[in-house]
């Protein structure tokens, strides 16, 4: 380049301003950090949403996703398994109360999960039996109840497949209380055949759903929307419900 426009000196390239760089790369990464932290709170927010409407709408968000396990029975009725959502344990106690189980009955539960009523029912005195179609869940029961003494392991009877045939109806006529922790549309499928086959006078306890259009006759509210109600098989007056029954906030309440 002097050779040619001479008292010109060739000057060597500049090298790119690292600050300019590190200005860049540092709003970038300011930026990348707040689109993280706007997800973080739109996902606690969410998260926040979903707890206020309580376990009710939770459960009922999960039908369309459990639609590819739907099945049906023999006679054509539509079945489903229902997501595993386990009673807490207050709900089971007061369940106990509300249909004031006694050493003298036998509590059937269909959709039994881990066996937590069906174990509850048995330290009470009462026979119990479950039916579930989980094999999971079945030998998470079953392995439950070997824990237990053996005088409750006795007690306790639970069955693996869906809730239908001889085994169940032959369950339906001994109970004398019904325990039932389902989706709206397995009570509605089911509803025929308990209100067919359960003794006249048994109690029925629905956790949450109602049992289609039955009559309730007594109902305790749990925390986050999840009731428990009582309802009685055609057929026998309303035997008084003496119990106190405690909810989850440390109160004592029955709704009529």
């Amino acid at each position: 380049v002097s050779e040619e426009y001479p008292g010109m000196e060739a000057k060597a390239p500049e090298e790119p301003d690292q600050n300019m760089e590190t200005n860049v790369q540092s709003k970038e990464d300011k930026e990348d950090t707040n689109k993280k932290e706007a997800i973080r709170k739109a996902t606690r927010a969410f998260i926040s949403a979903v707890r206020r409407q309580g376990m009710r709408k939770r459960i009922q968000a999960l039908i369309k996703s459990k639609r590819s396990d739907e099945e049906k029975d023999e006679d054509g009725d539509r079945l489903f398994r229902s997501p595993f959502v386990p009673t807490c344990h207050e709900a089971v106690s007061t369940f106990l109360k509300l249909a004031e189980v006694k050493s003298n009955d036998v509590v059937c539960d269909i959709g039994c999960g881990d066996g937590r009523v069906l174990i509850a029912a048995a330290k009470m005195g009462a026979k119990a039996i479950g039916f579930e179609v989980n094999e999971t869940l079945f030998k998470r029961a079953r392995d439950g109840v070997s824990k237990m003494d053996i005088g409750t392991r006795e007690r306790v009877e639970i069955h693996h497949g869906k809730a239908q045939g001889p085994k169940l109806l032959n369950a339906l006529k001994q109970s004398t209380v019904l325990f039932m922790f389902l989706l709206p549309e397995a009570i509605k499928a089911l509803q025929p055949l308990l209100l067919s086959h359960l003794r006249k006078g048994a109690r029925i306890v629905t956790y949450t759903f109602r049992f289609g259009e039955a009559q309730c006759i007594r109902s305790v509210e749990q925390r986050r929307n999840t009731p428990l109600r009582l309802y009685l098989a055609p057929g026998e007056a309303v035997s008084p419900i003496t119990a106190e029954v405690t909810d989850d906030h440390g109160g004592s309440r029955l709704v009529r």
